[in-house]
């Protein structure tokens, strides 16, 4: 639904002599809307169909990106979306063979910042295995540029000029200066004392 600031004189003289042409209108309406249903459809049919589990996206310009993981790994889909509504896959980005799932997806600097997590259980304790990681991909020619793996849950991340922020789940949270967009710097680490305190989603003001 849209509502336009438009004055009410020019709603009145819009309004055909013909009212006959009125019904046309709203028969071209229908078929537009019907079109567009079906276009919808066949989107989620698409999402649906998959064995896959898609878990964050972004969107940047006429590109969207969908993460997902399924047995084989964490993967990035880059779609072309500039047409008539149609997604149309570009490329298929892998990000890691490990059980991780992506957990969000921020865009800056040119790049995107992709945090990594484990699924299994609410401990940060899994014998020695990956935990969490975060990917920076380039948008332009969408590879992986860097990754870091840490032992903690990457629950969200958020990014607010040259900052970026981590947050781990039962561990606290990271913040990384990002002066040098591909190469984050950790100026602080928080780390709670009592670990029964999950942290989320975070953000700067």
């Amino acid at each position: 639904t849209c509502a336009l600031p438009i004055q009410k004189q020019e709603v009145i003289s819009s309004i055909p002599e013909d009212y006959g042409t009125l019904s046309t209108d709203v028969s071209q309406l229908k078929q537009d809307l019907g079109d567009l249903s079906s276009k919808i459809n066949a989107i989620r049919f698409m999402s649906e169909s998959a064995k896959r589990f898609a878990t964050c996206c972004a969107s940047f310009g006429k590109y969207l990106y969908i993460f997902y993981n399924n047995a084989n790994g964490s993967f990035c889909d880059k779609y072309d979306v500039s047409i008539d509504y149609i997604p149309n896959l570009v490329n298929t980005l892998k990000l890691t063979d490990e059980n991780l799932a992506c957990s969000d997806v921020k865009i800056a600097n040119d790049y995107l910042y992709v945090t990594l997590r484990d699924g299994q259980g609410g401990t940060n304790t899994t014998d020695g295995k990956t935990l969490g990681e975060l990917h920076i991909i380039s948008l332009n020619s969408f590879q992986n540029v860097k990754t870091l793996t840490m032992n903690w849950k990457c629950t969200a991340l958020t990014i607010h000029k040259d900052y970026l922020v981590i947050s781990m789940q039962l561990a606290g949270y990271d913040l990384y200066d990002l002066t040098n967009p591909i190469e984050p710097a950790l100026t602080y680490s928080f780390r709670p004392e009592i670990g029964s305190v999950e942290y989320q989603e975070c953000a700067f003001f």
